[in-house]
């Protein structure tokens, strides 16, 4: 049995609806206004059947936990009434969908400043224990605002929210119980969650635990298709398909699209970071070189805000301005105060120096020590993989995607890791020995504790072409609403289900 139909004008609680805002998989979405407070408006969500009724108190219960800037309001909710409804905070604006729709590809800046706010959403509803697990366009509402930022031009910032928890997972929910999103949802399907297009390999496995981590992969498709236009269904590299886009995004993407959420970023927060640093790097890059910014065209329609390339304005040279008396004297008396540090910090300096030079005489007279002269490596160390572009981290730190140099390596026992995507990841334990009197690392596998081979490294070590081995594993595919539908994996026939 369904619930009462709804049109435009009918009273929910003390709310009227205005219009339809979009409707999905579990009910429709109205804006509605007070019906004694004009312009007061709010978002209310309202099921089209009563098996969306546990996705609809799920939404309002973790939306209500979560009071974050980026994360959408809950209102009200009402699960006895016809139809049952959850009023929710109003976004002015559209879906980033639509945004992209409109606009079509953003510039790296408005695609790197929506996802770093969707990523501090993320970043908080994970702390309390919760998984979105539908990171997609339709679900990050953006709202645009000009900014004046000087007289010559403004700002055009974006202002984000999430919505739409309906399919998130608290600690104290099993999984089993969720179920799958909007179009790809059907009656049949109870164990997958998510948009099938935006959901980490790891949420297409029935039964397999889930964490955090499959956000991560989410916001990285959509960073991918902001930047791009299109979903990273293939190997292109977001600088394959927009030229614009830097190095710094690629490795951001590639690293947060990654199969093997080991490798993924690890949380929300370290994508964000990351984020950030590429977005400087950006900025720094288009000031230095000139190349034209982005700005609002105020001549075009206020309806459809259209982006214009200008100038970046570079700050003209402070004028002097003379001060008052008072106030000279009182910039005199700091002067003076601060001569005295310098040349107090200078004394301080120059006895430190001279204890220094010093004791580093001492120590010639005396010799040098065998374990300073043998610190540091008189050559790179030079790490490749087989498959190559594996990502390489040295004693826990990412040095980068192999093959790799690393200089000022210290003679000292190191720990090497390789990983690649479909491939298991291997450790490597670089142990120093002296040898004929000669420095050299005996490389052991971490696993097996095997000593692969002994170098001398005086002059440097090469590690070339260290294998990594295929990732295997079993898939199992189940139609709980059809017996025996036959299986064609890549177009060959692998057998019926289950």
């Amino acid at each position: 049995m369904g619930y009462r139909a709804i049109q435009k004008g009918d009273r929910i609680s003390e709310y009227a609806l205005l219009e339809k805002l979009g409707q999905g998989g579990f009910g429709e979405v109205w804006k509605a206004e007070h019906a004694q407070i004009p312009g007061k408006f709010v978002a209310i969500k309202i099921p089209t059947s009563p098996e969306a009724m546990d996705c609809l108190k799920q939404e309002a219960q973790f939306q209500h936990e979560l009071d974050h800037p980026n994360i959408v309001k809950t209102i009200g909710l009402n699960t006895q009434n016809d139809p049952p409804y959850f009023i929710m905070e109003y976004v002015e604006g559209k879906n980033l969908r639509q945004l992209m729709v409109d606009d079509g590809i953003l510039p790296p800046p408005y695609a790197i400043d929506i996802a770093v706010q969707g990523c501090e959403a993320l970043a908080f509803a994970h702390g309390q224990g919760i998984v979105h697990k539908d990171i997609k366009p339709e679900n990050i509402l953006v709202e645009k605002k000009k900014i004046d930022i000087s007289k010559k031009g403004k700002a055009l910032l974006h202002y984000v929210k999430l919505t739409d928890l309906g399919l998130g997972t608290f600690p104290a929910r099993r999984q089993s119980e969720i179920m799958i999103s909007e179009h790809a949802r059907t009656s049949g399907v109870r164990i997958l969650s998510g948009t099938l297009f935006y959901m980490a390999p790891e949420q297409m496995v029935p039964g397999r635990q889930v964490d955090a981590r499959v956000d991560v992969y989410s916001i990285g498709v959509v960073l991918y298709e902001m930047l791009t236009g299109e979903l990273p269904l293939g190997m292109d590299l977001p600088s394959e398909l927009n030229p614009v886009v830097t190095p710094e995004l690629d490795a951001i993407c590639k690293r947060s699209l990654s199969i093997d959420r080991d490798v993924r970023y690890q949380s929300a927060r370290d994508l964000a970071t990351d984020l950030h640093k590429a977005k400087e790097a950006l900025l720094i890059k288009l000031v230095s070189s000139g190349t034209p910014a982005l700005e609002v065209d105020s001549k075009s329609d206020s309806k459809r805000l259209r982006l214009t390339p200008r100038a970046v304005p570079i700050p003209p040279a402070p004028v002097a301005v003379p001060a008052r008396a008072t106030s000279r004297r009182w910039a005199s008396g700091l002067e003076w105060g601060f001569a005295l540090f310098v040349v107090m910090l200078l004394a301080l300096c120059g006895y430190g120096f001279h204890r220094i030079r010093t004791a580093v005489k001492e120590g010639h007279a005396r010799g040098p020590a065998p374990e300073e002269t043998a610190s540091i490596l008189g050559g790179p160390l030079v790490i490749d993989s087989k498959p190559a572009e594996a990502e390489i981290w040295v004693d826990d730190r990412r040095v980068g995607i192999a093959p790799v140099n690393i200089n000022g390596l210290l003679f000292d026992r190191h720990t090497i890791r390789l990983a690649r995507e479909f491939f298991q990841p291997r450790e490597l334990i670089l142990q120093p020995r002296t040898v004929n009197g000669k420095r050299c690392f005996a490389v052991i596998d971490r696993a097996s504790q095997k000593e692969l081979r002994v170098r001398e490294c005086s002059a440097g070590l090469t590690l070339e072409g260290i294998e990594l081995a295929r990732q295997k594993g079993t898939v199992t595919i189940t139609t709980p609403r059809v017996e025996k539908a036959s299986v064609y994996v890549d177009g060959n026939f692998y057998g019926v289900t289950p």
